[in-house]
């Protein structure tokens, strides 16, 4: 906000300043009967004002229009520059504590920018990190699928599971950077879930996991599981009838010990004496 208030006054910097130098002096003259013995407490907000919202140069206008304004209308005798004996120290301490305000705050934006800077490259570095991390993994299925059209049909099921896996990262990896530490686990499961059926034609997918969360580091090992499980539901859980219907539930356990996730079929069931 303070970035868009800066951006914004930046082009009027000047006439900026010298307004809040005149609305200091109205302000002042306004209150003289209260702060006649405190000469320029009213332009010390106006100067602190105008240096953080544009620069040392427009901030220094402001000072020594301050200054004159001032010397001019407020110092005895009134509408006058002339000296008296106090004069000269009067203003040289304003002179000087303004100065001082205007190196201050010029220091600090000097900081402040290094320090926008240092996180806007950062920033930048992570999404380009983030975008690679991406693009190699999204390569390394592709290289895999690829040569897995070389192996035996026996080999080459295992190749291309292990492609899929690698996608299935690859899209969660998307998800979930710059994520926050808790990861909302409805809408990755269904993507998941939809991405298994559009090669599961018959299959429909029921997905009951709302309101359940978990830690985000925890969410690519979860969601692998919930695809194999997924993809074994299809080959092997509906006794080859070529459709079936599969529900993915995640709920809470009682007494906030964790939660349950179930991967169910209605097919017929694991055989008799199975091990």
């Amino acid at each position: 906000m303070l970035e868009r208030l800066r951006n914004g006054i930046w082009r009027w910097r000047y006439p900026f300043a010298i307004g809040m130098a005149v609305l200091a002096l109205l302000l002042r003259l306004l209150l003289d009967d209260y702060l006649s013995k405190v000469v320029f407490i009213t332009f010390f907000p106006s100067l602190f004002v105008v240096a953080v919202l544009t620069d040392w140069r427009a901030a220094a206008l402001h000072l020594l229009l301050g200054v004159l304004l001032i010397w001019y209308f407020v110092l005895p005798p009134a509408q006058s520059f002339a000296f008296e004996r106090d004069t000269p120290a009067t203003l040289l301490a304003f002179l000087a504590a303004g100065g001082f305000v205007i190196g201050l705050t010029a220091m600090l934006d000097t900081q402040r920018r290094k320090y926008a800077a240092a996180a806007q490259r950062a920033d930048l570095l992570y999404r380009e990190l983030r975008h690679r991390v991406g693009n190699i993994l999204q390569l390394c299925s592709s290289l895999l699928r690829l040569r897995a059209q070389d192996l035996e049909p026996s080999q080459q099921q295992i190749v291309t599971d292990a492609a899929t896996q690698l996608t299935v990262i690859q899209r969660l990896h998307d998800r979930i950077a710059g994520s926050e530490e808790m990861v909302a686990l409805e809408a990755p499961l269904r993507e998941l879930c939809e991405a298994v059926m559009r090669f599961a034609p018959g299959f429909n997918c029921a997905l009951n996991c709302e309101g359940v969360t978990l830690p985000r580091n925890h969410l690519i090992p979860v969601a692998l599981i919930v695809h194999e499980l997924l993809n074994n539901a299809v080959e092997h859980g509906v006794d080859g009838k070529g459709a079936g219907n599969v529900t993915v539930e995640a709920k809470p356990e009682p007494a906030n010990s964790g939660w349950r996730l179930s991967v169910t079929d209605d097919g017929p069931g694991l055989p008799a004496g199975f091990s």
